[in-house]
């Protein structure tokens, strides 16, 4: 186990920002409580939680690049997008407790919820400014559906056939999923390589170590 003195050792940093192991460790569980809220009774492996791990770091150090690129293209936030997202986040909790409370249980204040919420909203600006909408014309949807009809039907309820005036708004999503995925990691390869990316493999032996 990793003691609570190591936890706010510097595994990385991303152009001088650095990126802690705390940061890695609340990152890695709320991965895993998504994994264990869709299933209840899923067992790990050692394997997969290193993999999780990994996968934490460079999350955090995608957003940390997408953070610091929408603060050189001056993308900004409000403080009325700020407290409009708080309110969600208070309208969701309701009938459970007081934000406050669920916050102070994950060892945070209001505050320093703000600051992730600013995070957040600016990495979702700057998503928003890199990649287009509806980047994709009606001729590209009827292609995707004559590729994939066979997949589209329900093979159980012949009468229910799925046409394609039927399916054009889920074909919609599919294909901004894809263009998504395919400009995001364009992207944020670009970012990558252009940054200055430092490592530190004594705390990244901590980070990975076995729990």
């Amino acid at each position: 186990m990793i003691q609570e003195n190591q936890t706010n050792r510097i595994v990385c940093t991303v152009d001088g920002y650095p990126i802690t192991i705390n940061e890695v460790y609340n990152t890695y569980q709320l991965f895993i409580d998504d994994i264990f809220n869709e299933d209840p009774e899923v067992v790990l492996t050692d394997e997969e939680k290193y993999n999780l791990l990994s996968e934490s770091l460079y999350t955090l150090i995608d957003d940390r690049l997408i953070y610091l690129d929408a603060k050189k293209n001056n993308v900004t936030v409000s403080n009325e997008d700020i407290l409009f997202e708080e309110e969600e986040f208070r309208k969701q909790f309701a009938e459970d407790l007081p934000l406050e409370v669920i916050l102070e249980e994950r060892g945070y204040d209001i505050e320093i919820f703000r600051q992730k919420l600013l995070g957040e909203l600016t990495i979702k600006k700057m998503l928003d400014k890199v990649i287009p909408k509806d980047n994709f014309t009606d001729q590209n949807l009827w292609e995707y559906y004559q590729e994939h009809k066979e997949q589209l039907d329900d093979k159980e309820k012949k009468d229910e056939e799925k046409t394609f005036e039927k399916v054009t708004g889920e074909l919609r999503e599919v294909f901004e999923e894809i263009i998504f995925t395919d400009i995001y990691t364009k992207y944020v390869e670009d970012l990558f390589e252009k940054a200055e990316i430092i490592f530190n493999e004594k705390n990244c032996e901590i980070l990975f170590q076995k729990r």
